[in-house]
């Protein structure tokens, strides 16, 4: 399993696939398992760099406070131990935010970005909503904060049509706690 560390902290990521680089951050308590069906689409044109990022999968999880900063030089940290000077970023939910950090304060290593689900700015609604989901995961635990979180990345129809994907989703999710 390769790693690269970054201020002492180890940081997990997956190579799949050949082609150009992409770099695909996962969004809160995300990891390489939670992402790898989206790898495997994209691995036949790309060559998919998906991470751990510091705090989940297989990344240590040192107790300090994460900040944007910190989290784009993982980033950069990891394609830097890839020899990799540029990229296409997909950044999904939180890991949105990451890939914007990494617009800001690394530009020239970014060839483009695609974010998902993520947004720019907190304001009372998204600070009280990240609240009440870091107290849901404090509480009640990864498994149970998941299964509420499926509720809102599936249409009900979706959920009920393909309930395989669901399950694997959970399962990769909760196996894999920040």
């Amino acid at each position: 399993m390769p790693f690269a560390s970054n201020k002492g902290c180890r940081l997990h990521y997956a190579v799949e696939g050949s082609g150009s680089p992409l770099l695909l951050i996962p969004g809160l308590g995300g990891s390489t398992r939670q992402v790898a069906q989206i790898s495997a689409l994209l691995a036949p044109t790309h060559q998919v760099i998906s991470v751990d990022p510091r705090g989940a999968g297989l990344s240590d999880k040192p107790d300090i406070p994460y900040d944007g900063e910190l989290l784009c030089a993982d980033m950069l940290c990891i394609l830097d131990e890839l020899g990799v000077d540029s990229v296409d970023v997909v950044g999904i939910s939180f890991g949105g935010m990451i890939a914007q950090e990494m617009a800001l304060r690394a530009p020239q290593r970014l060839r483009s970005q695609l974010l998902v689900s993520s947004y720019r700015a907190s304001d009372a609604w998204t600070d009280r909503m990240w609240q009440v989901r870091l107290q849901l995961l404090h509480e009640l635990g990864m498994a149970a904060h998941f299964q509420l979180a499926l509720m809102f990345l599936f249409s009900p129809h979706s959920f009920r049509a393909d309930a395989a994907t669901v399950a694997k989703l959970e399962a990769a999710f909760t196996q894999s706690p920040p």
